[in-house]
């Protein structure tokens, strides 16, 4: 693959954030070297560490590990550009490989979720071609389930950018952020920022007059978003799900099935009948095929009054929305609610054309994203460490794992260092006799000693998978530690990736 180098405004970004955390390091007014009052409840000089043999110059592979009454097992995988080969080195993340060199059968994409194995398996048929190894990435809606092949939505939760294309919309941020947090990997190189999104759908009348309205999201179900902590105005939240019964949803090639119908339900965590807690719209409402500059193609509507069938350029289609195919060069809207009423006023003639905008703002520099085909975006929960030190919003941890509550849980975690090397953490959990967790104060200092200055806690539970050489590596957690969960992305070093460019060019 075509080595592309950072955008200069990200070069920036990357050289502005290694330069603050290099300060942090040394400067003695610096807030990672202010006093902190929480006891440190994790020393990784405790545990064992056992280096593995790699061929791959430039990464690192370190299993820690504890045993007796509370047994630990942690894997850390540090990604060193200043000790690659040329090209040898190569970082990437995957979303359901919609566009996969392996072919899966039936539904790939956002559109459903797989296993990291197999997302690593899929970027090539050459077996000796894929990647070295791969760890899982971001939140994802888990309990959204397609009744037409049982298989689950692989919906991200947060801002995903793949190959530079934006497929998913931000969420408000995890631990009292504003923003969410995301790994920003841009040719490669790794940077760690908080990201806004500002969509918008706009109809032209026969004047000229532009009217925009609030397009909801991309890539997910009507209705429906998940890992919510504070709703907007208009959304009910219940069992961390937002729900708001009008919306307007864009799905592009990246969501890889079917759009999905009302038929789409929700299960509980244990993979059980339909639980009625979490919301998934019933609304038949609207759905629309535009192609690549926003005119429309087709529509369909669940039902056409006679009134409105002489102006509608829509089929009435009794299901209502969903069953639609997203050729690449098209994308599809469905709407429920106000915004099916939204678009059904502006379908008056089959020459109907909407205006699709949207902003990536980079809300830590305050500058616009600007996207590129070599950039990927995954992301995160909370911020784990922030400037060399622990953000104000991560709570003290007052007592080690097991002890009480349930915050000692598999983890995965994504950091940066000084010099620019990348982390990747997996901490086995929720199998006593193997591994118990940790809570995120652990993991927020195990980043820290391992050298990070800025860090942040991903998809865990689970979720959490290492993948190493084609083999699970780790103790994925479901069913007892014997079962490997299928989830919503990943993030991966090998063929098919870029290059981690130590010397990019202007």
């Amino acid at each position: 693959m075509k080595s592309l180098a950072p955008t200069r405004s990200s070069r920036l970004r990357l050289g502005a954030a290694l330069g603050l955390a290099a300060a942090m390091l040394v400067s003695p007014t610096a807030p990672s070297q202010a006093a902190t009052t929480a006891p440190v409840l994790f020393d990784l000089k405790t545990l064992a560490p056992f280096v593995h043999p790699s061929e791959h110059p430039g990464v690192t592979r370190t299993t820690y590990s504890r045993t007796g009454a509370d047994p630990l097992v942690i894997n850390a995988v540090v990604i060193d550009p200043a000790q690659a080969s040329d090209d040898q080195l190569m970082l990437k993340g995957a979303i359901g490989i919609w566009s996969r060199a392996v072919p899966l059968g039936g539904t790939t994409g956002m559109a459903t979720s797989e296993t990291v194995k197999s997302l690593l398996e899929g970027t090539t048929s050459t077996a000796g071609r894929r990647p070295y190894f791969g760890v899982n990435a971001g939140y994802f809606d888990g309990h959204s389930v397609d009744p037409a092949t049982g298989r689950k939505e692989g919906d991200i939760n947060g801002v995903s950018v793949q190959n530079g294309k934006l497929v998913s919309e931000a969420v408000r941020g995890k631990g009292g952020r504003p923003h969410g947090t995301v790994l920003v990997l841009d040719a490669g190189r790794p940077y760690i920022t908080d990201l806004s999104t500002d969509l918008k759908i706009g109809w032209y009348d026969k004047d000229g007059k532009l009217t925009q309205r609030e397009l909801d999201g991309i890539n997910r179900l009507p209705g429906r978003a998940s890992h919510c902590e504070r709703p907007e105005e208009g959304e009910i939240q219940r069992g961390g799900i937002c729900a708001d019964d009008s919306e307007i949803i864009a799905f592009t090639p990246e969501w890889g099935g079917p759009t999905p119908t009302n038929g789409w339900y929700a299960n509980d965590a244990k993979d059980k009948a339909p639980a009625s807690n979490l919301q998934v719209s019933t609304d038949p409402g609207i759905e629309v095929v535009i192609d690549e500059n926003g005119k429309l193609k087709e529509c369909y509507d669940a039902f056409i009054p006679t009134a409105r069938a002489a102006v509608t350029p829509c089929k009435e289609r009794p299901a209502g929305r969903g069953g639609q195919t997203v050729a690449p060069g098209t994308q599809v809207l469905q709407g429920i609610g106000e915004g099916a009423r939204w678009l059904r006023e502006r379908l008056t003639n089959a020459s109907t054309s909407f205006d699709l905008t949207q902003t990536v703002k980079d809300e830590r520099y305050g500058d616009v994203l600007k996207l590129n085909q070599s950039m990927f975006v995954a992301p995160g929960g909370e911020r784990l460490v922030e400037n060399g030190d622990f953000p104000a919003e991560l709570t003290p941890a007052t007592e080690g794992c097991p002890g009480t509550g349930t915050d000692c849980r598999p983890r995965t975690a994504a950091g940066v260092d000084a010099e620019g090397r990348l982390i990747l953490v997996t901490v086995d959990g929720d199998v006593p006799t193997h591994s118990v967790g940790m809570r995120r104060r652990h993991l927020a200092e195990l980043m820290k000693q391992l050298g990070a200055v800025e860090a942040l806690n991903m998809d865990g539970g689970g979720s959490t998978t290492l993948v190493w050489e084609g083999n699970v590596a780790n103790r994925p957690s479901d069913e007892g530690g014997t079962q490997e969960r299928a989830v919503g992305d990943a993030l991966f070093a090998g063929v098919g990736a870029y290059p981690m460019s130590i010397n990019p060019t202007p």
